[in-house]
C-alpha cells in the first residue's frame, strides 16, 4: 500500500514534500530572515574592524608626534638661559679671563645638545626677510643692503626638526 505521505511525482522522481502549515515556506522565510541578520552583522565587523583600523592608524601618527616633538617645551625653556650666554659673550671686553672661556663652553654645549634633539638657528644677518621665519621689530635704511634685508639679529629663532620653534627678532633694511 502507498504511504500517502509520500507522494512520487508523475515522472517517476523523488516524492514531493507535503506542504502543511510550518512547514517548509515558514522555514525558507525564517531562512532568508537569519541571512539577513548574518549578513548585517558581517557588514557590522566590516565596519567597526575598518574604524578600529582607522583609530590604531590616527593613534600611532599622534604618539609619533608627540615623541618628535617631546622636547619643544624643554627646548623653549632652556632658550633665554642660552640668549642671556649670548649676549654674555657678545659683551665681552678687553679681559677675556677663565669666565668667559668657561661661559664659551656652556654655551657650545649647550648647543651641541640641541643639535642632537634637532634644533637648528634661524638663519638671520644677510638673509631675505621671511615672515615665516622672521619677526620684524625695527626698519633701518642702509644704502648698501637690498631692500627686505635682514642687517640685525635681535634675538636667535630656532628650528625644531624643520618646524619653527621660535622666529628670529630681526631688524630690516628699509630703503623707501
Amino acid at each position: 500500500m502507498p504511504d500517502p505521505e509520500n507522494r512520487v511525482n508523475i515522472d517517476g522522481g523523488a516524492p514531493e514534500p507535503e506542504e502543511r502549515p510550518g512547514g517548509i515556506g515558514e522555514l525558507q522565510e525564517e531562512l532568508a530572515r537569519q541571512t539577513g541578520l548574518v549578513n548585517d552583522h558581517y557588514n557590522r565587523l566590516l565596519r567597526l574592524q575598518a574604524d578600529f583600523d582607522n583609530y590604531r592608524k590616527r593613534v600611532q601618527k599622534e604618539r609619533e608626534e608627540e615623541r618628535r616633538y617631546a622636547a619643544e617645551q624643554f627646548i623653549l625653556g632652556i632658550l633665554p638661559a642660552l640668549d642671556n650666554l649670548e649676549r654674555a659673550l657678545a659683551a665681552r671686553g678687553e679681559q677675556e679671563g677663565s669666565i668667559l672661556r668657561g661661559v664659551e663652553m656652556i654655551q657650545r654645549q649647550i648647543m651641541e645638545f640641541l643639535a642632537r634633539e634637532g634644533v637648528a638657528p634661524v638663519p638671520a644677518v644677510g638673509a631675505q626677510f621671511d615672515p615665516a621665519i622672521h619677526e620684524a621689530v625695527a626698519h633701518e635704511p642702509d644704502a648698501g643692503k637690498e631692500d627686505n634685508e635682514v642687517v640685525e639679529e635681535l634675538r636667535r629663532g630656532y628650528y625644531l626638526k624643520g618646524k619653527v620653534i621660535r622666529p628670529a627678532m630681526v631688524k630690516v633694511c628699509r630703503n623707501c
